[in-house]
């Protein structure tokens, strides 16, 4: 993790593969519905949001690693920082090692990547309110 211009971002340690396993979203596995409650009060009480949604089995998933007190715990995955050409891909599996078992996301290399490259990859908002609100979102 690094301290930039823009504010943090995650760094590749190492050259990676395409392909290879980089981190996991970790955070509160949380419905559609309650994460698009949760956006709202966060943009009410100006809080930044740390949602990830994703699709598993036919089902939407969303994962909120937005509490701070939690930060550390959670890891890189919510500091990976956004572009609509990413070196980074979310990929949904299902924990099977837990009971019963859990819908999850990591990240992996869709390219190769550089030791010392930026980690990015596309939060796949396009919602026209939040591209309004946040136009980096289809220009970065």
């Amino acid at each position: 993790v690094s301290s930039g211009a823009p504010g943090l971002c995650v760094l590749a340690g190492k050259d990676l593969e395409k392909g290879e396993y980089v981190c996991e979203y970790e955070g509160e596995l949380v419905t559609e519905a309650t994460a698009k409650e949760r956006e709202q009060q966060y943009a009410q009480m100006g809080k930044g949001c740390y949602i990830f949604t994703f699709s598993l089995n036919n089902s939407r998933w969303c994962v909120d690693a937005t509490d701070d007190s939690m930060a550390a715990a959670w890891g890189p995955g919510r500091l990976v920082n956004h572009s609509i050409t990413p070196n980074l891909v979310g990929r949904a599996y299902l924990d099977t090692n837990q009971s019963p078992p859990k819908p999850r996301l990591c990240f992996v290399c869709r390219q190769d990547v550089d030791k010392g490259d930026e980690l990015l990859v596309d939060y796949n908002e396009r919602d026209p309110q939040a591209v309004k609100a946040f136009p980096w979102l289809l220009s970065s």
